[in-house]
């Protein structure tokens, strides 16, 4: 027996008590600073119970199978308590990077570092935040963290449409010429022979060898004008529609906006 709390309070350096069952208490809750559960190599880091149904890690973090991976990327709509942005690390460190484009020293996040391939002494993340970019998967030619410009593909909108159609009709015409008035008289020469006396409305002296001039007797006049233009049955005429843009600082779906991190 004494062998076997031997074993135990060396596996748990942290006990100062008797180790019982009593109330289901086997060890004290233990603190941030000093675990309930520890190491002998690292007496700070290990586990301690932070409240009611919850344990925490203190002096370090999890890694391996069922840990959550270096470098995996998480959404947010609430800030976590530890998480990076801006270039500022808070009180206790980072456990989440925000995706701003900030700049942080690799020393800081080594393991971050070495999963991004980072050699340097900084390193920068990529900025989601300058025009609110979507996540999406990488494809054929595309490589995973490629950054792409806003794009509308080639497309184009069809539109048909017609007037409305007009009956049978015809349009009717009427008026009348420039009227001719005696004010302005005319007369026509002639250069023939008269026959006789008396040729049309003119008088012609017998015998005459040209020369002579025919007088209008009476010039007022005019002309009435009335008609109408052939019927068109019933048609229809073609229209061209052109469809007004709806114009906006940018094309999306319906979207939620979020605190996109990575795993540190």
């Amino acid at each position: 027996m004494r062998l076997i709390k031997a074993v135990l309070k060396n596996t748990l350096p942290g006990l100062t008590g008797p180790i019982t069952r009593t109330g289901g208490l086997i060890v004290p809750s233990g603190a941030s600073g000093a675990p309930a559960y520890s190491f002998a190599d690292e007496e700070t880091l290990g586990f301690y119970r932070s409240a009611a149904g919850l344990i925490l890690i203190g002096g370090g973090r999890l890694d391996g199978n069922g840990a959550v991976p270096v470098g995996s990327l998480h959404t947010f709509l609430y800030e976590p308590s530890k998480l990076g942005k801006g270039g500022v690390i808070p009180s206790g460190g980072a456990e989440y990077l925000e995706l701003d484009g900030s700049t942080y020293n690799t020393a800081d996040f080594a393991r971050l570092a070495t999963h991004m391939g980072i050699a340097g002494s900084t390193f920068t993340l990529t900025n989601v935040t300058d025009t609110g970019r979507f996540i999406r998967s990488r494809r054929t030619g595309v490589a995973a963290g490629t950054k792409e410009a806003s794009l509308n593909g080639a497309h184009t909108h069809a539109a048909s449409g017609t007037t409305d159609a007009a009956g049978y009709h015809a349009h009717n015409v009427s008026g009348s010429t420039g009227f001719m008035d005696r004010a302005n008289p005319h007369s026509h020469g002639s250069n023939g022979n008269a026959g006789s006396t008396t040729t049309g409305g003119g008088q012609f002296p017998a015998g005459a060898n040209g020369g002579e001039t025919i007088f209008a007797s009476d010039i007022n006049h005019a002309h009435s004008v009335s008609g109408g233009t052939d019927g068109q049955g019933s048609h229809a005429h073609n229209l061209i529609i052109s469809v007004a843009p709806n114009v906006g600082a940018e094309t999306r779906p319906e979207a939620l906006s979020a605190i996109i991190c990575i795993k540190t």
